[in-house]
């Protein structure tokens, strides 16, 4: 100021107040500075302003930076949120948010989310609307959006599910303010649900058949146990009476003789009887057999012991085979059985394949078993009732056998698949056509399931335990093939099923006799230098005063 210069400037006072103050000085006629003019202002309003709007600003920008830093939180979260205005309008949204809902990110403006709901599930969705916005009441649910599912494997699992927690804001009216919401993807536990829901009620399901097996498995043993006590019984009568039809003496001699004379027929219808009472125990523990051979192999299959031992077979004896096995029952059922030997056998050269005959075998006498079973009764029109079984060989599969072949539950790994019989491979097919009673669409499609049978009716009618197709489907899917049938009821069925095999040639003849079958490996062979030992073993038996001849080596 003492060299003419203005001064302001800010200065506090003893009381703390803020003051402006403001100086100039003035100059004589000289030009000399002759006095200094000075005003102090109190300006402590202003400063407090100041310092308030100071303050201010720091906290909007601390909230700022809060929001900004809430903000990367919601989108780093797995959650989507969303604030939604009284009026169903979003006024924010996260970008995981137009992800789980499967909406296209676009203006906040521009998002309708209703159509993102599965139409099903909208009605629900908007009754949750309501209990916020007019109950103003939080809450908690699940619903599906139009969004897809694929689980880790890839797989297609239809719509996907969130979870919806959500609570409304009011007003100090009470009215909504404002409706906050979150989301979550609950698909994968959905998914896992239903797997668990599946496996629960498929051990509940598992659990009724192995009941219903027990029951059916008793019943069916039980019934022929009883036929062959009473048989017993009977045919132990005839021959009571045959014994004392039959002389000890020569007086005896000429007793019988008179009664015998007296009553020719007695003695005849006794032994008839006898045989009758023997031909059905025969039945009953054939029946028995095949029960007890059925809940073997199912045992087996569950515990994964069944294996496929393939051995050089000559094909034609399995057709020789499958009729000698089925001749005698079937000329007593009034059946004509025949079997069929196809030309493709020799123009595919599998006159000798290796395969295994024992379970090829226990396919084709379920089937055959079937057939007889089911065309017992003869029809109105007098028709003929035929079982015919056909084998022939393919190169290719043959899936030209004019059957619907059953889907498989799992693509099995055949034995015939290995190095060993990769080369030379073929295909043999069989066929089991009845003239019996047939089936209908709806039992084609029940017969090759675990436990079921073509009807209900099946059971009362004709028995079984509703486990030889399923076995026989199981077996043929081992050995690389598979089954089908094709039927119309009151019109006969035709089952067919092929199995992969392997062609071999036909191994070196014993004493000059071409033989069928590859003796097993564990059978023992003599030596030369060996002594041959005839062994003759026998077992004891308390139902009888004798002994039973088990074999001879």
């Amino acid at each position: 100021m003492l060299q003419g210069e203005s001064r302001s400037y800010e200065i506090q006072c003893a009381n703390k107040d803020w003051a402006l103050c403001s100086a100039q000085p003035t100059r004589n006629e000289n030009g000399n500075i002759d006095a200094i003019i000075g005003v102090i202002t109190n300006i402590q309003h202003q400063k407090s302003a100041e310092q308030e709007a100071l303050l201010k600003l720091a906290a909007l920008e601390k909230a700022g930076l809060a929001e900004r830093r809430m903000y990367r939180f919601l989108e780093m979260t797995p959650c989507g949120i969303c604030i939604l205005k009284g009026d169903r309008q979003v006024s924010f949204a996260t970008n995981e948010w137009f992800k789980l809902t499967g909406h296209e990110p676009c203006d906040l403006d521009q998002i309708d989310w209703n159509p993102c709901i599965v139409e099903e599930d909208r009605e629900f969705v908007q009754s949750l609307w309501d209990k916020l916005t007019v109950e103003l009441q939080p809450v908690h649910a699940q619903f599906r959006v139009h969004r897809p599912w694929i689980n880790p494997d890839g797989e297609h699992c239809g719509n996907a599910w969130v979870l919806l927690n959500a609570i409304p804001e009011l007003n100090d009216d009470g009215s909504v303010d404002q409706v906050v919401s979150a989301i979550t993807d609950i698909s994968h536990l959905k998914y896992a649900e239903s797997i668990q829901r599946t496996r629960v009620e498929e051990a509940v399901e598992s659990r009724k058949h192995m009941l219903s097996f027990i029951d059916l498995t008793s019943h069916e043993i039980r019934n022929p146990l009883g036929a062959i006590v009473h048989c017993a019984d009977s045919a132990s009568e005839s021959l009571s009476d045959i014994q004392k039809s039959t002389p000890a003496s020569t007086d005896q001699t000429l007793q019988a003789q008179e009664g015998l004379t007296r009553d020719p027929q007695k003695l005849t219808k006794a032994i008839e009887t006898g045989l009758d009472a023997v031909e059905t125990i025969l039945s009953c523990a054939a029946h028995l057999k095949r029960i007890v051979d059925d809940t073997l192999t199912l045992s087996k299959l569950d515990a994964n012991l069944l294996r496929i031992s393939p051995s050089p077979t000559k094909s034609l004896s399995i057709l020789s085979d499958i009729r000698k096995m089925s001749e005698v029952e079937a000329g007593r059922l009034g059946i004509h059985l025949s079997t069929i030997a196809d030309p493709s056998l020799k123009t595919s050269g599998a006159e000798w394949t290796a395969i295994d005959p024992g379970r090829v075998m226990q396919v084709l006498i379920n089937l055959v078993t079937n057939a007889m079973k089911f065309t017992t009764n003869p029809k109105d029109d007098g028709s003929s009732r035929d079982v015919t079984v056909r084998m022939g060989a393919s190169i290719k599969r043959p899936l030209d056998l004019q059957v619907d072949f059953s889907i498989a539950r799992a693509f099995q790994d055949s034995i015939y698949d290995t190095a060993e019989f990769s080369e030379h491979t073929c295909y043999l097919w069989f066929t089991v056509e009845d003239t019996g009673i047939g089936m209908n669409e709806e039992e084609k499609n029940r017969i090759f399931s675990r436990f079921a049978q073509g009807s209900v009716k099946t059971y009362s009618q004709y028995g079984g335990s509703g486990l030889g197709l399923f076995i026989s489907r199981t077996l043929v899917e081992l050995q690389g093939g598979e089954i089908g049938v094709a039927s119309e009821a009151g019109k006969g069925s035709k089952f067919a099923f092929y199995i992969k095999a392997h062609k071999s040639a036909a191994p070196p003849t014993q004493n000059g006799d071409a033989i069928s079958r590859i003796p097993s490996p564990s059978v023992h062979v003599l030596k030369p230098g060996k002594i041959p030992v005839s062994v003759l073993i026998v077992e004891g038996n308390a139902s009888h005063d004798g002994f039973t001849l088990a074999c001879e080596l």
